[in-house]
């Protein structure tokens, strides 16, 4: 899946994409690796032993999960070829998610961009099968293995990766944002129409019936004794729904909020510090403002940001002897904005609210929080509604 946003951990990068992991995927891992050991890999090979099973059921885990990190690479990379830039790919519980910069230019990109994933899906699936087949045929010439062999152990898990990649690209192809599927749906009534975010409500709009399908069929599989799975699909609907909400609401502020630029949103002349305070006397200074954020300038030069999380972050009894400069977020680390940009280009660059730095001509104007962010998508909702 493609979208927006940041979370996890870093783990790594490929090819300049930071690769994040939720801790969650852990629950992933391991629950992966215990049903190929406890279930599929002995109902496949018998006899084997409890190394071998764990052994082949730890390989598997660990090859699905790089299935699902090319599923999303090839998601990235041909968005990188379209213009289109790609912040990280997040790694969790359901799968993983691309992180664009951005939409794509045009409906035959996204068409390019959504179908990247399941046919990198399909062509692992292709990969693994014609591996197990292969591998069959080898235990069968070579009987000093046996059953039980490392072979034997190989082919059923190079058959499981076939059978769960062809299952992800399937899934991933349900017409309903914000599955792949959804996307290529999006990318269709978007070539037929002409109306970009018109074909992003109406794909939401079948992700959010899509949800619903899925959440009432896992409760039903549960209710009949279907256990763990049906609970695991009914969650499957529930992230889907609430994607899918995201993403028509995402569709109703863009094109309220087109033609609002960040000069409309930001506050003016905001308070500053300069660098060289003592943390304690930022404190004594600013407690009354009642803001959480507070420009650093020092001689007229933005220098950086410091917020109350880094204050709360030192302990109190440095706070006097340390000074702003040591705790503050660098300039080139900030995020810049131009008084003139419009402020859906600005979030969606972001990755949604956070604190933007306002500069013309290299001079701080105003800023930008999560609070004014959420002022103006409030009013907007309101006005949308009428």
């Amino acid at each position: 899946m493609a979208g927006r946003g940041r979370a996890g951990v870093r783990v790594g990068s490929v090819r300049g994409i930071e690769i994040r992991a939720q801790w969650s995927l852990l629950i992933v891992f391991v629950l992966l690796a215990s049903s190929l050991a406890t279930g599929f890999i002995p109902s496949f090979v018998d006899g084997v032993s409890a190394i071998g099973a764990w052994g082949g059921g730890i390989v598997g885990a660990v090859c699905f999960l790089a299935s699902l990190l090319a599923h999303e690479l090839s998601h990235s990379l041909v968005a990188r070829r379209k213009g289109v830039g790609v912040r990280s790919i997040t790694l969790w519980i359901l799968g993983g998610i691309a992180h664009l910069e951005g939409d794509a230019p045009d409906a035959h990109a996204e068409l390019r961009i959504a179908l990247a994933g399941p046919l990198m899906s399909l062509a692992l699936a292709a990969g693994f099968g014609a591996s197990a087949v292969a591998l069959d045929s080898l235990d069968s010439l070579d009987g000093a293995s046996g059953a039980t062999g490392a072979t034997a152990i190989a082919v059923a898990v190079t058959g499981w990766l076939a059978m769960v990649n062809a299952m992800l690209a399937i899934f991933n192809l349900l017409p309903g944002a914000p599955l792949d599927g959804g996307r290529v749906l999006r990318a269709w009534l978007w070539r037929r129409s002409g109306d970009r975010l018109g074909s992003q409500r109406r794909a939401a709009r079948a992700g959010r019936g899509l949800a619903y399908l899925l959440i009432g069929l896992g409760v039903v599989e549960f209710a009949f004794g279907g256990g763990f799975p049906g609970l695991w699909l009914a969650l499957i609907g529930w992230f889907v729904l609430s994607a899918a909400s995201a993403e028509e609401l995402d569709a109703i502020l863009r094109a309220e909020l087109g033609s609002i630029t960040v000069r409309d949103v930001m506050s003016r002349d905001p308070v500053t510090v300069p660098s060289t305070i003592a943390v304690q006397q930022l404190i004594d200074g600013l407690v009354l403002q009642h803001r959480s954020a507070y420009p650093v300038v020092d001689a007229g030069v933005l220098v950086g940001l410091v917020t109350l999380s880094h204050v709360r972050r030192l302990p109190p009894e440095r706070r006097a002897a340390t000074t702003v400069a040591a705790i503050m977020t660098p300039r080139d680390e900030c995020r810049l904005v131009s008084p003139d940009d419009k402020i859906v280009d600005v979030l969606a660059a972001a990755g949604g609210p956070m604190r933007l730095l306002v500069v013309d001509d290299d001079r701080l104007v105003g800023i930008v929080t999560p609070t004014d962010v959420a002022r103006l998508v409030e009013t907007t909702r309101v006005v949308a509604m009428r």
